[in-house]
C-alpha cells in the first residue's frame, strides 16, 4: 500500500489510498496494526467483563438525555424495543473489542451507520 499522506489536505477528494479497501483505509487512518489486535485478544476477557451492566447504563444515559431520548422514543413508537437495542449494543461492543477489522466487520459497521441515519442520529 502506498502512503498517500497528502490525502489529508483540505479539498483533496481522494479519501483513501488507491488499491485498498475501505476497511484497510480505516485501519490505516486509525493506525490499527496487528500488534493492536494482539493486545485486544490478550485483554478481551477483561474488556468485556461487566459488559451487560455497561450496556444497561449506556442506554439509561441515552434515555436521560433529551436529544437521544426523543430518537429512542420514535424507535419505540415504530415498534422497536429498547431491550433489543441493548442486546445489539452489547453484541457490537463485544465484536468491536474482538479486534476484527475484516470486510464482514466493515459491512456490520456500515449497516449500523445506515440504521443510525434512518433514525436521524447525526454522526458526531
Amino acid at each position: 500500500m502506498t502512503d498517500h499522506s497528502s490525502n489529508n489536505r483540505p479539498g483533496n477528494t481522494v479519501r483513501y489510498a488507491e488499491g485498498t479497501s475501505v476497511n484497510e483505509a480505516y485501519n490505516h487512518f486509525l493506525g490499527i496494526r496487528d500488534e493492536d489486535r494482539s493486545i485486544l485478544k490478550r485483554h478481551y476477557p477483561g474488556l468485556i467483563e461487566d459488559s451487560e451492566e455497561f450496556a444497561e447504563v449506556f442506554y439509561s444515559y441515552l434515555l436521560a438525555y433529551p436529544a437521544t431520548a426523543a430518537i429512542l422514543e420514535r424507535y419505540r413508537e415504530q415498534g422497536g424495543e429498547i431491550k433489543s437495542l441493548v442486546r445489539t449494543q452489547l453484541d457490537h461492543l463485544r465484536h468491536f473489542l474482538s479486534g476484527d477489522t475484516g470486510n464482514a466487520s466493515a459491512t456490520r459497521l456500515a449497516e449500523a451507520g445506515a440504521a443510525h441515519q434512518r433514525f436521524g442520529i447525526e454522526p458526531v
